[in-house]
């Protein structure tokens, strides 16, 4: 083998020794995208969110290894409710209204609209059959459209469509028959081809419920309804657009007056929640029981003593932390009465800092009877004191600010009865403590 070929040789094994690589590494890798999209979401969360990973799989005792609560959950669960799309833009919702009052050969009523309406709660709870044929619903009047209470439904028209109606199409019903709210399922979006907008006659991108076909039993035809075309992030990647009460809060009415979602089944999961695919996933993942239990699986997830579950008993009216809980924070999500931000800075590892105002003094008064007895009254708390508490994520670290005394008597108090005049514990402002020193001198 000549020098020159030797040469050519070595420095093509250098090529593919330091090129080849990253040159692989370029298309193997940096080419290749997890799917995100209406079939689904591939991508694994915890690549960026490895500190809630963490979190949700951190033990509750650091000597037995006990898995959290959530230790199993996989991300979908509160993050992408809607199974099968990315980011419910363009999910359809179909709701199932059960026959009361006729005969067991009329079935279901069904209704197709969007993730909007139903999330806000902007669909009626009982409708009574008008005999109509499938059509959309322009309005809902026509079929005695009632809320849970049986007040009458009116219609939330910031849902509405291009041409005013609601964003919705039902089936066929039978004349006079009464039927209630019982179910609803979500569905991903399939079509041959966009529908047409009916003010510009231009094609639309997104899923118009109206077209959407539907069979007696329920099935959907998405042709000429719409695109699978989704908006990523836009509804269910973060964590303030999940509320930890639709999983706590119990079997209550949830929602504003007039549009509650009503149902036996909290947040309506059993469709969305099983992978049976997944051996990982499973009723017992939340509700740690077992299939031989009786109800299968049943363990009672109320956020209890806040007035927010269906017990009698549960009326908050003694909760210390009552207004912590239903207290819209404004930095995470408020729903279903609660605040994220209560439920966090308690049960999750998230430093918590609080400015408390507190009352300096009790005060009330004790009222001897001739038969020796008290009677007890006029409680006030008077004056205030202020103080900084800050308590980092395991909660065996904490600090305390100054404290800042603000109260002044409203009558001549002594100490110690003969001591020195009571003048107060100075402004606002000066930090002090409640010695005698203090209590005399405001300092």
């Amino acid at each position: 083998m000549n020098a020159k070929l030797s040469l050519a040789l070595i420095a093509l094994v250098g090529v593919g020794v330091f090129a080849l690589p990253s040159t692989m590494a370029l298309f193997s890798g940096q080419h290749s995208f997890y799917n995100i999209d209406a079939t689904g979401n591939q991508i694994p969360c915890q690549k960026c969110h490895g500190d809630v990973k963490a979190e949700l799989n951190s033990g509750l005792s650091t000597v037995t290894g006990t898995k959290g609560p959530h230790a199993d959950f996989q991300c979908e669960y509160c993050h992408r409710s809607e199974a099968g799309m990315a980011s419910g833009d363009n999910a359809i919702v179909k709701l199932t209204y059960a026959n009361v009052t006729g005969p067991a050969a009329v079935t279901s009523v069904y209704v197709a609209t969007t993730i909007q309406n139903y999330e806000t709660g902007n669909f009626p709870k009982q409708i009574t059959g008008v005999g109509a044929a499938t059509k959309t619903i322009s309005d809902w009047s026509v079929f005695s459209a009632k809320n849970l209470d049986l007040t009458t439904f009116v219609e939330k028209t910031d849902y509405r469509d291009d041409r005013g109606f609601y964003a919705g199409q039902i089936t066929a019903q039978s004349a006079g028959i009464l039927y209630n709210f019982s179910r609803v399922s979500e569905t991903a979006t399939f079509s041959n081809g966009a529908p047409l907008d009916q003010n510009t006659s231009t094609q639309n991108n997104a899923v118009d419920p109206s077209a959407v076909t539907i069979s007696g039993t329920g099935s959907f035809n998405f042709n000429g309804s719409g695109s699978r075309e989704v908006t990523p992030g836009t509804r269910y990647h973060a964590a303030s657009l999940v509320s930890c009460m639709e999983c706590h809060g119990g079997e209550q009415e949830k929602g504003v007056a007039g549009y509650e979602i009503g149902s036996a089944e909290p947040y309506m999961h059993s469709g969305w929640l099983i992978d049976p695919t997944n051996p990982n996933s499973g009723c017992q993942n939340c509700h740690y029981s077992t299939s031989s239990h009786t109800p299968a699986f049943e363990h009672a997830l109320e956020a209890g003593g806040f007035g927010l579950t269906k017990f009698a008993g549960d009326t908050g009216s003694v909760e210390a932390h009552n207004a912590f809980v239903k207290t819209n924070d404004g930095i995470n999500r408020f729903g279903y009465g609660a605040s994220n931000g209560a439920c966090i800075a308690c049960h999750t590892h998230v430093a918590v800092d609080i400015n408390f105002q507190k009352g300096y003094k009790l005060s009330f008064s004790a009222t001897e009877s001739s038969a020796g007895q008290y009677s007890v009254g006029n409680f006030a708390v008077e004056g205030n004191v202020n103080i900084a508490v800050y308590g980092n994520g395991s909660g065996q670290t904490f600090a305390t600010g100054n404290k800042t005394y603000s109260w002044t008597p409203g009558t001549n108090l002594y100490i110690n009865g003969s001591g020195a005049k009571v003048v107060g514990l100075g402004t606002a402002g000066t930090s002090s403590s409640d010695s005698a020193t203090a209590l005399t001198t405001g300092q």
